[in-house]
């Protein structure tokens, strides 16, 4: 439980600045990867 209770504070203390350049850096990052098995398929 103790994992969940710092998850859950982290996750309140997050600012949604940073939550939205994490999910920039996310896309970002699944851009590349699918790029990537684009050229291996091709």
């Amino acid at each position: 439980p103790s994992a969940g209770i710092a998850l859950s504070r982290m996750a309140a203390e997050a600012r949604p600045d940073t939550l939205e350049d994490m999910g920039r850096r996310g896309q970002a990052l699944a851009n590349d990867v699918a790029d990537r098995m684009g050229w291996l398929s091709a």
